[in-house]
């Protein structure tokens, strides 16, 4: 009798173990139903129509589309496609990622997104705003078994289009940090891919240095020659190349 209490309360401890630990990190009510279940029909030889990768985000997105290496297009030549706006929030962002990636049908997709909400373009938005635009996407990409990899916001420490007197650069250093930081642990609970562009390329003072940003916020080509260096290792090992 004793022992098959014991055995009882063991049980019950495994289930609770079981249902309060390993949850998805979550910044927002995402129904279980619309999320993937690793295995849950997922065919072995998927494959995509489109290009290896899509990158969507702002005008560093836009930017980064135009960098050059050994005198070629390094999106061209790698089969990538950049699908960057300048100004764009998150929320602008993932209001066009229907169409920007998923119906290009690509085999990876790198968000980067967050940079011009901290700069406040569309109004003074919290973390977890950011965080929810970003979840939805990889979301999205994720139900549709496209590989999903979560940039980092490259450092910075002033916005210069815009005056708003709150915007400090000690406000602004904290604000990329505890957003890439949020970014960085969403990645690494749900098994998407962290792209960490910010440790790469921040100054000692976790500003933007002039060796790799021309105005303090967007990279030169030396910048972008940093960032492809970050991320191109993490696609070929995704893509088996």
């Amino acid at each position: 009798m004793k022992r098959n209490i014991i055995i009882t309360a063991i049980g019950l401890l495994a289930a609770w173990v079981i249902s309060n630990c390993g949850e998805p990190l979550r910044y927002d009510n995402i129904p279980k139903e619309r999320e993937e279940q690793p295995g849950e029909g997922v065919p072995q030889d998927f494959s995509h129509t489109g290009p290896d990768v899509v990158f969507i985000g702002n005008s560093i997105t836009r930017l980064f589309r135009e960098y050059t290496e050994d005198g070629q297009n390094w999106f061209a030549k790698n089969n990538y496609v950049g699908k960057g706006i300048d100004g764009q929030t998150s929320t602008s962002i993932k209001n066009r990622f229907d169409a920007d990636v998923l119906a290009l049908d690509p085999w990876c997709v790198v968000i980067s997104a967050g940079t011009n909400d901290i700069a406040r373009n569309g109004g003074n938005v919290p973390l977890s705003t950011i965080m929810s635009n970003i979840e939805t996407m990889a979301q999205k990409a994720k139900a549709q078994h496209i590989k999903v990899f979560l940039a980092s916001v490259t450092p910075a420490c002033n916005f210069w289009w815009s005056t708003d007197p709150e915007l400090t650069a000690d406000y602004i250093r904290k604000f990329i940090k505890d957003l890439n930081a949020a970014i960085k642990d969403y990645a690494e609970v749900n098994n998407f891919t962290y792209v960490d562009y910010y440790s790469a390329t921040k100054g000692s003072d976790d500003c933007a240095p002039g060796q790799y940003f021309y105005d303090g916020v967007h990279p030169s080509a030396a910048g972008f020659a940093v960032m492809a260096g970050v991320v191109k290792p993490l696609l070929d090992e995704a893509l088996g190349k």
